[in-house]
């Protein structure tokens, strides 16, 4: 009993022991590091492209990339006299104004957005000219700048009598801060842009690849400093990669054919050692959506299906329905065909969804049997900027099996506004087998044999993967009204929050177009009707 409680007390000690260690302290284990390639080789055949990430690894404390400098003169604003105006960057300051651009460290944001005639050179004067001016919405203006200090924010209670944390407010760059060490800066050190031969084959056909420095891009962070707020704050950063060259013509989705990956950087001394890196893979093809909707006529006797369970006796026959009133049926019946992909193929909805605001629905895909792991990535548009701008993604498995031939899965959605925006999208993707395992198996090393299947000249296995993902995509918006309203003329009004817009329209309908609205629905499009012929 002693010895165990002995043990006991050891585990505790040691895992409640903890020390922050400076990484520099490892120097020593890295002094002989030689530089490796990473490939990301991806064909989006849904695209009709590919793209091929080339980058070089580096040990853990290299300095090039993380120097506490700012490399790209874009740390604070630039101001120029001549124009009383001020410029994100030294380089745009100089392009407008010659070499007369001084440094401004603050300033002035007003309704969310920043006033470039009204900066300045302390926190001071920033506050003692910004913070009189009322914007519209009724508060005050404030002083942004990129000098937070190393923790990146602004130190909020800071008035002279509480510190403010390491480099805030003293006019130097410093590590943490913002556009210091940012993706545009140290990313074309990691790339891999010259000496290299990059090909893909699909059979006798023969695509070589260019090296573009703006060739991929993703979404970063919110932008706080930009003044604006939410999804319209978010930065889209992008990224050198290499892309089909002019004198491409190969088809990027021969789908259940297979495709070579050839790359040789005989050119470049540093990799020149590998020879010949090779893999191979076959496509898979794209998810299909198929949903039913409360006001559809599953079978076509005129009635409007509602809340069918797949198991259902839709036709009174006293028999499971046979003639395909369900999605599972549909889907079972595929799964019987002796061309299954064709038959999901006819399946697939290319339509706009619509979903009632606070509804709880599932968005439903199926897929071959061979696709068991996808990718969900969710957009919404940002009408102000006109983009789609990522939300989230995350992975997703089929919750059934359907004879072994078909996979069914569902998404939850959450039918709700996003900063004001109602209109979304679902890109879901399929996994061919290399890029797959290089997805799944995240726990194992980049250069595993079962994670990658690329290989040097020599048969050894180099890190990263070549493979597919295939995408569909389902678009969706939140509505505030019935879906029934949608099969009206001038339906784009139904989520107006002007209720006179929305009355104007409803008033003046045809009335052969609410056909379509029965049990709560109808009630509800009575309510509404009642409600504008009163206003």
């Amino acid at each position: 009993m002693i010895k165990n409680n002995f043990f006991l007390y050891l585990v505790i000690f040691f895992l409640g022991c903890q020390k922050e260690i400076n990484i520099s302290e490892f120097t020593n284990d890295f002094v002989i590091y030689e530089d490796e390639l990473r490939i990301e080789a991806l064909i989006l055949p849904s695209d009709n492209t590919a793209i091929v990430r080339i980058d070089k690894s580096f040990p853990v404390d290299e300095n090039n990339l993380y120097d506490c400098i700012d490399n790209d003169n874009d740390w604070n604003y630039y101001h120029c006299d001549e124009n009383s105006l001020s410029y994100e960057s030294l380089d745009e300051c100089q392009l407008n104004c010659g070499n007369e651009c001084l440094i401004h460290l603050y300033i002035c944001n007003i309704d969310e957005s920043n006033d470039y005639t009204k900066t300045y050179t302390s926190l001071e004067e920033c506050n003692s000219n910004c913070s009189i001016l009322i914007g519209s919405d009724g508060k005050e203006g404030i002083c942004l700048t990129d000098d937070l200090g190393e923790d990146g924010i602004i130190t909020e209670t800071w008035n002279g009598d509480l510190e403010p944390d390491q480099g805030e407010n003293d006019g130097i760059p410093t590590c943490g801060e913002n556009n210091i060490d940012e993706e545009d800066e140290f990313l074309n050190q990691i790339h891999v842009s010259e000496g290299c031969n990059v090909s893909m084959k699909n059979g006798s056909d023969v695509c070589d690849f260019i090296f573009d420095p703006d060739g991929g891009f993703y979404f970063g962070e919110e932008n706080k400093e930009s003044g604006l707020e939410g999804i319209e704050s978010i930065e889209l950063i992008s990224y050198g990669a290499w892309v089909p060259g002019p004198e491409c013509t190969i088809n990027f989705n021969n789908y259940e054919s297979e495709y070579e990956f050839i790359c040789n950087c005989d050119g470049n001394d540093t990799f020149s050692k590998y020879g010949t890196i090779t893999a191979s893979d076959t496509l898979v093809k794209p998810p299909i959506f198929k949903t039913y909707e409360n006001w559809e006529d599953l079978n076509n006797d005129g009635q409007f299906n509602i809340n069918i369970d797949r198991y259902d006796d839709i036709d009174g026959d006293g028999e499971f329905d046979g003639e395909l009133d369900t999605l599972y049926s549909r889907l079972e019946d595929c799964s019987l065909q002796d061309d299954v992909s064709i038959c999901l193929e006819n399946l697939h909805s290319d339509s706009t969804f619509y979903y009632r605001k606070d509804s709880e629905v599932l968005l439903f895909f199926a897929s071959q049997r061979e696709s068991d792991l996808y990718q969900l990535v969710q957009y919404v548009f940002d009408t102000i900027n006109d983009r789609w701008v990522y939300y989230h993604g995350h992975p997703g498995f089929p919750f059934e099996s359907i004879n072994n031939k078909i996979n069914l899965s569902a998404e939850a959605i959450v039918a709700e506004e996003l900063d004001g925006f109602s209109f979304y999208k679902y890109e879901i993707f399929t996994f061919s087998k290399g890029y797959k395992n290089y997805y799944q198996y995240a726990q194992l090393a980049l250069d595993d044999p079962i994670r990658s299947n690329l290989r040097d000249a020599n048969g050894n296995v180099v890190m990263g993967a070549f493979g597919s993902m295939s995408k569909r995509i389902k678009e969706f918006q939140i509505i505030n009204y019935p879906h029934c309203l949608l099969d009206c003329d001038g339906n784009s009004v139904i989520n107006s929050a002007d209720e006179i817009e929305f009355c104007n329209w409803f008033t003046n309908i045809d009335n052969t177009c609410l056909i379509d609205c029965i049990g709560d629905d109808f009630e509800e499009v009575l309510n509404y009707q009642n409600y504008c012929e009163e206003q």
